[in-house]
C-alpha cells in the first residue's frame, strides 16, 4: 500500500483531485499477514487503508469495491461514477485493476509498470 500510496499523496500535495481505486475482481485477493493467505476479506486491508489516507488528512480519497458483497467502502459507488466521469487521467500502477468500461472513456492512461522486468522482457520474448 505504501508503494501506491506515494503516488497518491504526491499527486494531492500538487493540487490534483485525487482518487485512489481498488478493485477485488471474483476471486481471492485480498492478502491477510497475519495468517498469511490471500481471502475474500477485505476487512485488514479496509482498516489498514483507512488509517493510513486518514493520518494524511485523505480520509475521503480512497475507495475499494469489493466485488464478492458489491459493497463500496471508502466511497459510495455513485461517488465514483462521478468522479470517474470527470476523471483527465487514469494513473495505473502495476496493472492491478483492469481497464473496464467504467474507465475507458478517460482520455489519459499512464501504467507504471512496478514489475521489475515484466515490459521489457515482453519486448525481448
Amino acid at each position: 500500500m505504501w508503494h501506491h500510496f506515494q503516488y497518491v499523496y504526491g499527486l494531492h500535495l500538487m493540487g490534483h483531485d485525487v482518487l485512489f481505486l481498488e478493485e477485488s475482481e471474483d476471486y481471492p485477493s485480498c492478502y491477510h499477514p497475519r495468517s498469511c493467505e490471500m481471502t475474500t476479506d477485505p476487512a485488514f486491508g479496509l482498516s489498514f487503508t483507512h488509517k493510513l489516507f486518514s493520518h494524511f488528512g485523505m480520509g475521503d480519497h480512497w475507495v475499494y469495491c469489493d466485488w464478492h458483497t458489491r459493497r463500496f467502502y471508502g466511497k459510495s459507488e455513485s461517488a465514483v461514477r462521478t468522479f470517474l466521469n470527470q476523471a483527465d487521467l487514469l494513473l495505473n500502477i502495476s496493472g492491478v485493476n483492469p481497464l473496464t468500461d467504467k474507465v475507458s472513456h478517460i482520455p489519459r492512461k499512464i501504467l507504471i509498470d512496478t514489475g521489475v522486468g515484466t515490459l521489457i522482457g515482453r519486448e525481448i520474448l
